[in-house]
Order: C-alpha cells, then structure tokens, then sequence
C-alpha cells in the first residue's frame, strides 16, 4: 500500500500531560457543578460552534455540527462523575491535534476529584513543542481551594524562610504520599535572586511539580536537616523526585544544577533550565500510572454511561426489545473503545520503542565511553606507578568526612552508595581508621585483581586483609538474603543489585567494636560498589 506524503501509516500519539488534584467543600455537589461548568466555558472557547443546551444542564452531549471541534461529554449518576473530551486541531501544525480529557468526580461529600490528561497525536509532521497544563487547571485552581499531594495548588512559588519552614519542607519531601516533584529554587551568593525566575516556573508546572524557592539562611537549615549530599544552596536547583530518603536514596536520584551549569545551559543560560525543568515535569506526569485508576478515560466512561442506562432500563420495567437495543448499543460503545484504545496503543507504542531505541543508543554509548575514560585512568595510574610509590592517602580522624575523603581517593575503582555513607556517619564504631584501610584495600587490590592484573594482586590482597585482621567472604545471601528485607539490597545503575560479598572484621555485636564492609563487584563499570559499613546487617541469629 503506497502512504499518502507526509502521512505515516500509524499516528504519533505522545502524552503530553497530565494533573490530578482534589477541591475541599461543605457541598459536594454544588462544588461539582461549579466546576463542571468553569470547564464547559473553557471547552465552549475551542469547540467552534455553541455548545448544545443538554451542555449547560449536565448531561451528556456529543457535538458534531460542520465547524464543530470534536466534542462530547458524558454524564454518569452512581456514582456522581463527568467526563469530556475535546479534540483540537493545531492552528500551525497541519494534521496535528491537541486531545484533553477530563474527568470531575464526587469523591466524598466533602471532595471533589478534578483530573485531566493531554494528548498530542499527528499524523503527519510533529515539530518540537513546549508541554503545558490545560488552562482550565488554572482557571479553577485560582478560584477553588484545590490542593496537590496536600498542599495548596498555586501558580506561586513556596517561600521558605525559617527553620521552622524547613521542618515543614523536609516532612513533605519525605512524605511517602507525595506523588509530585519538588523544585527547590535557591538565591544566590552575592544576590538575592535566584538563578532562574521561579515564579515563571511555577505557573508553568501548575499541578504537575511543587515549586519552592529557598533563602540563603533556610539553606543551611536544610543542609543540617538532609546532610550535605542533599543540600541545595548558592544560587542552585534541585528537584526531589517523589520516593525520596535520605537514609537510601543516591543523590544522583534527586538531580542537581549549580548556578554555573544553569547560566550556560544549551547556550540560553536560565530560561532554556527552565524549559528543560518544566519538560521534565510534564513526563513524570504522564509516567504516573494512578490517574486511569482515579480518573478514567473518557472511553471508559462512555462504556460505563452505556452499562448504567441498561441497569436503569431493567429496573424500569422495559420490554426485551427495548433492553436488547440498549445492549447492542453497549456493544457498539465497547467496539469503538476497543478500536480507540488500539490506535492511542499503537501510536505510544511505536513512541515508546523510539525512545527505548534512543535510551539504549545513549546507554551504549555511555558504556563505552565510560570503557575508554577506564582504560585510559588505567594507563595513567601505571604511569605514575614507574615514578615511584604514590603519596599514602591521608586518613580522618572520623567517618564524619567518609564522602568527601571517598570522592578524591576512590574514584574510577571503589563507589560509597549513600546508604553506606549515611550508616558510617551515624555510627558509633571506634576503629575508624580500619574502615578507612579496608577501602583503601579494595582500591589498591581488589579492583586490580578482578580487572584482571594477575596473581601478584591477588596475593598483595590476602596479605594486606591479614594485615588489618579482615577476611573476605561471602554475606548472608542467596534466597535467605530476603528474609532480611532490603538491608542486603540496594538499587544501583538502575537495577536491584545483592550485597553478596563482605569483609569480615571482629565478630562482636557490640557496635564499637564488630566491623563489616559489605560490597558487590558491577562488572558494567568495573568497579566495586559499597552498600553498607562498618557494622552488622541483621541475620536470623540476630
């Protein structure tokens, strides 16, 4: 079959956006009604022709008049919900239209549930464009008390200026029902304004990401709250993906842009950051798989609409005749569901695979550059090695200072996972010196021998363990390692990866005294990666 030009076979259907959020009321009803018809008046603006009288009086309604948009409403009353759909039709892009679906439901008698999502889908060319929030989101949200994962739904960024602010800032970055990024927006060193403006950002992201703009002092409230790893200050944003811990998470999960990264971002310095963030924000969006659950697809609605006006028509007393008309024509909205449903499949699909196909380029790529930049670090270390014994590497006092210390000494051979940073710190271990040691072991002789350096590594590896009273071995692994939880388990490169080896110190479960280092080999970057240190995981014995 020859295509038409410039047509593909198969529709680019992209989710662009997609917003949930609920409105506190004394009237559920009347809160629902109120909002239902602030929504017709922005669907009314793009339908092309006037909305129908059945519209305006809350039933359901399907526009299909010459000039009109697609457009259609869908009216269910146990339980209370309203569902529309509106397709339009880019003014610039040919064969490009924008679909919004929107659903209003009654979530108790004193919520109401609001939720939309926004689809792209072109049949022909689909040049770039910048993700937004229906306009309706903001239109209610400046006149409803709405609120997102808790908190007031405001185009305005969250002013944190005290310690106490920073108490009420940290609880919600770790509350585990946040569902919702957080950008923080911090001022910088010489100036009060931030590196970016967050007032723009925070319209732009309105329902889909929290906006939060932090002063100089709450800063260092922050940074003693959360530690260094996951502090944010002079001038620099972070976004705190939803999930977010401490005591677990790496700080590469919550990602960090200094003030200097972001003035020379794609060359348009602040403003291009802050297209790139709320992008960003727009695919968590749609990657969040509870909105179908609270807020179905119209397509489903529609179904349901069909299903209800049969049970009613039962409980009427129509005749057969009158209900097998009602089922066939159930049957008619199931069939065109279905057909929907496969075309808006299809079309993510084939964009689902292209991104695969770009995200396995990009990992292969960073694979082997990642390859080349070891070789490399690889000759250069034997280099120095043939001028003679390198410096020793001067060890703290405490774990205190176990991040900074890892960070100039073991790079390229030995990864501390903050978990592992995080138990260091707050342990009560005395002999902090021998976790010190033992890194510097594994760098030294462990790294080199399981890169393949031959037998005198291996060697050099047993003396120098003896040396410091350790034994390698073996943890606590295998099917019995779930009996422990996560502790011998921790997410790296994506992936859940086992603790299965440690390095065995003195046996005493007294915490000043027992040590414990426990690793696993990631033979991708080839390098030993740390989850836990210096005490004891759990065991069925403790």
């Amino acid at each position: 079959m020859i295509e038409r030009q410039g047509r593909s076979r198969t529709a680019q259907v992209r989710a662009v956006s997609q917003v949930t959020f609920s409105i506190a009321t004394s009237d559920a009803l009347a809160c629902f009604d109120r909002v239902r018809n602030e929504t017709l008046e922005w669907i009314a603006r793009r339908a092309g022709q006037p909305l129908p009288a059945d519209a305006w009086a809350g039933k359901s309604f399907d526009l299909q008049d010459v000039g009109a948009q697609r457009t259609a409403a869908v009216s269910l009353q146990s339980p209370k919900y309203w569902a529309a759909r509106l397709d339009d039709a880019d003014r610039s892009v040919p064969q490009r239209t924008w679909i919004t679906e929107i659903g209003i439901g009654i979530r108790s008698s004193a919520a109401v549930l609001v939720g939309c999502r926004l689809y792209c889908v072109a049949l022909g060319a689909n040049p770039p464009y910048q993700a937004t929030v229906p306009g309706f989101v903001r239109q209610i949200a400046s006149r409803e008390p709405a609120t997102v994962d808790g908190r007031k739904l405001s185009d305005a960024p969250w002013l944190i200026q005290s310690a106490s602010d920073v108490d009420d800032l940290t609880s919600f970055l770790c509350s585990l029902t946040r569902s919702h990024p957080v950008v923080v927006v911090t001022e910088g060193s010489n100036t009060e304004d931030p590196a970016i403006d967050e007032g723009k950002l925070a319209a732009a992201v309105l329902g889909v990401a929290h906006v939060v703009r932090l002063s100089r002092s709450a800063g260092f409230h922050l940074t003693r709250k959360l530690g260094k790893e996951f502090s944010v200050f002079d001038g620099a944003v972070r976004t705190y993906r939803a999930g977010f811990d401490p005591d677990k998470d790496e700080p590469s999960s919550h990602p960090l842009a200094l003030a200097r990264s972001i003035a020379g971002w794609e060359n348009d310095g602040a403003r291009a950051f802050e297209r790139f963030l709320t992008q960003q924000a727009m695919w968590e969006s749609v990657a969040r798989g509870d909105l179908e659950r609270e807020v179905p697809s119209f397509a489903a609605v529609l179904v349901r609409a069909a299903q209800e006006a049969r049970s009613v028509a039962r409980l009427a007393g129509q005749s057969d005749a009158e209900l097998l008309a009602l089922a066939s024509d159930e049957i008619k909205q199931l069939e065109g569901r279905a057909e929907e449903e496969r075309r808006t499949f299809d079309g993510l699909l084939v964009e689902a695979e292209k991104e695969r196909d770009r995200a396995i380029a990009a990992a292969e790529g960073a694979r082997s550059e990642a390859a080349s930049l070891r070789s490399r670090i690889a000759h250069l270390e034997h280099a120095l090695l043939q001028q003679g014994p390198a410096k020793a590497a001067t060890i703290p006092a405490s774990l205190e200072d176990l991040g900074e210390w890892g960070s100039l000494n073991l790079a390229g051979s030995v990864v501390l996972l903050n978990r592992a940073l995080r138990a260091a710190k707050k342990s009560a271990f005395e002999n902090s010196r021998l976790a010190y040691e033992a890194l510097l072991v594994l760098r030294d002789c462990y790294v080199p021998m399981r890169r393949g350096s031959g037998n005198d590594s291996r060697e050099e590896y047993t003396r120098r363990l003896m040396e410091l009273g350790l034994e390698e071995s073996a943890s606590f692994t295998g099917s019995r390692a779930a009996e422990q939880g996560d502790e011998y388990f921790v997410d790296y490169g994506g992936r859940r990866r086992e603790l299965d080896r440690h390095l065995k110190g003195s046996s005493s479960r007294d915490i000043r005294f027992g040590f414990r280092l426990y690793f696993f080999w990631d033979e991708d970057t080839q390098q030993v990666v740390v989850g836990s240190l210096p005490g004891h995981l759990s065991t069925r014995a403790s």
